[in-house]
C-alpha cells in the first residue's frame, strides 16, 4: 500500500502535532494514547488510532502499541525524534561533560550507565540512552519498528538478551561516533606498530634525552603508563606484548627502543652509577661476615645449626637481606656465587648480574647446593652439620648399619634389637632406621633396596646409587637382603 492509502492517518497525526514538533518530540506513550486525534471526521484516542492503523495495515510481525506508533509515523512519512540523530546525541552527551572531558573518557558501562543526561526536555540515564540507541540501530539494520518496550524481559526474553550488547565499551563508543565526539576507545593491542608509530608512542611519555637518562629497568618499563589521545590508557607491558605479537616473542624491550631509534638508559655516567647502586643494593650483604651470620641466626640459633639439618628444606627458608626485600637461601646462594665472581674482577665494567650469570658463557657459575651453603656458613663463622643423602652413606659399613638398627622404630614406637632379630620381612619393611650420628632416617624397604644396589654401584663406578636403585632397579627388598643386613651388623 502507498502513502495515498494512509493519507487519513497522516493528516490525523499532523493535525495533532506539526512535523517540526514530531521531530523534536519523544512520544510519551500515556500522553499519546490518551490524546485526541481527528480521523476521517471522527475523534479517536491515540490508542484507537494506533489499533485502527494496525488493523487496516497489518504488520509482518507483532509490535507493541509503541512499536506500531513508530511504524505508523514512518509509513506516513512523519518525521520522528531519533536518538541516532547526530545533533540529538551530541546534545545529550554534552549535557554531562565537555568535549575536552569526553576526550579523556574510557568507555565503560560501569561509569556510563549511571550518568545523567538532559536534552530537549528529556532526562535520561546513560543505560536507557544506550538501550534506545541499540533499538534504533537494530531497526535501521533490519527494517523493523520496535520500541524498547518490545525488548523487555516480560515481553520478549530472547530479544532482551540482545540489549546486553550495550554493556561493551565498543558499543558505548558508537554513541560518541554518532555525536562526532572523540573518546579513548582504541586499544594498543590492535595497533599496527610501525617503527615510526613506536617512536611516536614512546616520545609521548619522555623526550629522547629523558629516555637516554632514564634509570628504570625492564620491570619499571612494564609498569609505565601511556596516555595517548583516542587510546585506552595502557602500560608498557601491553605495548611490548603487541610488539612481540607483530615481531616475534623473543623480542626485548631494548630491541623495541632500538627499532624506534631511541637510546634508552644510554648515558654512560648514569649507567655506571646505576650499576654501582644495583650491586651495592643486591650484594653488599656479603661484605660483612657478621651481617651474613645474623641472617642465618634469624632462622635458628647457633645450637640448632650445629645439629644435623636436612639441606632441602633449608633452601626454602627466607632471610631478610635488607629492609625492603627477603630472599630464599636458594636465591642467596645464587647471589653469593655472583658476588664471588665479581670480587675477582678488576673493574666494575666486567661485573655480571643475575641474568648474565645464567648465560651459556657463565654456565656452572651459579651454585645452590650443600657445598655452596657450607661455604657461606663457614664465611659466617657458624658451625653446622647436614644430614647426608642416603647415597652419601656407606651402607656396607657394619658400624653405620649397627647404629641404624639400634635406633629403629615401628609404627611410632621403639623397635628393640631383640624384636628386630625375630622380625619378619613385612615388619622390617615398615620399620624406620635412624643413624643419630649423621641424622640419616630411612624406611626398612628403602634401606634394603639401597643396601643391595650398592653392590652394583661398586661394580659400575660411573653409576650413582640413586640411579642404580631408582632408575635401573638393581636393589632388592626381600628376606635374603634383610638377613644380610642383620648379619653384617652382627645382630
Amino acid at each position: 500500500m502507498t502513502l495515498e492509502d494512509r493519507v487519513a492517518f497522516r493528516e490525523a497525526l499532523l493535525e495533532h502535532r506539526p512535523e517540526k514538533e514530531w521531530k523534536q518530540y519523544r512520544p510519551q506513550h500515556q500522553s499519546v494514547y490518551h490524546g485526541t486525534f481527528a480521523l476521517e471526521g471522527r475523534e479517536v484516542s491515540g490508542t484507537e488510532l494506533i489499533r485502527e492503523y494496525a488493523q487496516k495495515f497489518p504488520a509482518d510481525r507483532e509490535y507493541s502499541d509503541r512499536g506500531t506508533l513508530n511504524r505508523m509515523l514512518s509509513e506516513c512519512k512523519v518525521p520522528q525524534f531519533s536518538f541516532t540523530d547526530p545533533d540529538v546525541m551530541r546534545g545529550f552527551l554534552l549535557s554531562a561533560r565537555s568535549p575536552v572531558q569526553w576526550n579523556k573518557y574510557q568507555p565503560s558501562y560501569h561509569t556510563f550507565w549511571t550518568l545523567d543526561f538532559k536534552h530537549m526536555g528529556i532526562d535520561i540515564k546513560g543505560q536507557m540512552l544506550l538501550y534506545n540507541i541499540f533499538v534504533e540501530l537494530e531497526n535501521q539494520r533490519n527494517g523493523t519498528f520496535y520500541a524498547f518496550v518490545d525488548y523487555t524481559p516480560e515481553r520478549n526474553p530472547e530479544m532482551y538478551k540482545k540489549v546486553q550488547a550495550t554493556r561493551s565499551g565498543s558499543f558505548i563508543t558508537k554513541a560518541f561516533e554518532i555525536a562526532g565526539l572523540t573518546v579513548k576507545s582504541k586499544s594498543i593491542l590492535q595497533e599496527d606498530l610501525t617503527s615510526e608509530r613506536l617512536r611516536e608512542i614512546l616520545l609521548t611519555k619522555r623526550t629522547e634525552e629523558e629516555w637516554e637518562n632514564w634509570q628504570g629497568g625492564h620491570a619499571d618499563f612494564k609498569s609505565t603508563w601511556f596516555d595517548l589521545e583516542g587510546y585506552r590508557n595502557f602500560a608498557g607491558a601491553s605495548l611490548r606484548r603487541r610488539y612481540q605479537e607483530l615481531r616475534g616473542k623473543d623480542r626485548s624491550v631494548k630491541e623495541m627502543f632500538s627499532e624506534a631509534g631511541i637510546k634508552v638508559g644510554g648515558n654512560p655516567e648514569l649507567l655506571r652509577k646505576t650499576l654501582e647502586d644495583r650491586f651495592e643494593h643486591f650484594y653488599s650483604v656479603f661484605d660483612d661476615p657478621t651481617g651474613v651470620r645474623n641472617l642465618f641466626l634469624g632462622i635458628m640459633s647457633e645450637e640448632k645449626w650445629a645439629k644435623p639439618q636436612q639441606y632441602s628444606p633449608l633452601r626454602k627458608q627466607k632471610v631478610a637481606v635488607n629492609g625492603d626485600r627477603s630472599v630464599s637461601i636458594h636465591t642467596l646462594l645464587h647471589l653469593f656465587s655472583i658476588y664471588k665472581h665479581n670480587a675477582e674482577q678488576e673493574t666494575i665494567d666486567t661485573y655480571i648480574g643475575f641474568n648474565e650469570a645464567q648465560s651459556e658463557q657463565h654456565k656452572g657459575l651459579i651454585q645452590s647446593n650443600k657445598k655452596a651453603l657450607g661455604e657461606l656458613l663457614d664465611f659466617a663463622g657458624l658451625e653446622y652439620r647436614f644430614i647426608p643423602d642416603i647415597s652419601e652413606v656407606n651402607l656396607h659399613d657394619p658400624t653405620v648399619l649397627r647404629r641404624m638398627l639400634f635406633h629403629a622404630t615401628l609404627e611410632g614406637r621403639d623397635f628393640s634389637h631383640t624384636e628386630l632379630k625375630n622380625a619378619g620381612i613385612q615388619q622390617f619393611r615398615k620399620a624406620r632406621f635412624r643413624d643419630p650420628t649423621t641424622g640419616v632416617d630411612i624406611a626398612g624397604q628403602s634401606l634394603m633396596i639401597y643396601f643391595s644396589a650398592l653392590y652394583y654401584v661398586k661394580e659400575h663406578p660411573g653409576v650413582g646409587l640413586d640411579e642404580a636403585a631408582q632408575t635401573l632397579h638393581k636393589g632388592k627388598s626381600n628376606l635374603a637382603v634383610m638377613n644380610e643386613i642383620l648379619a653384617k651388623a652382627k645382630f
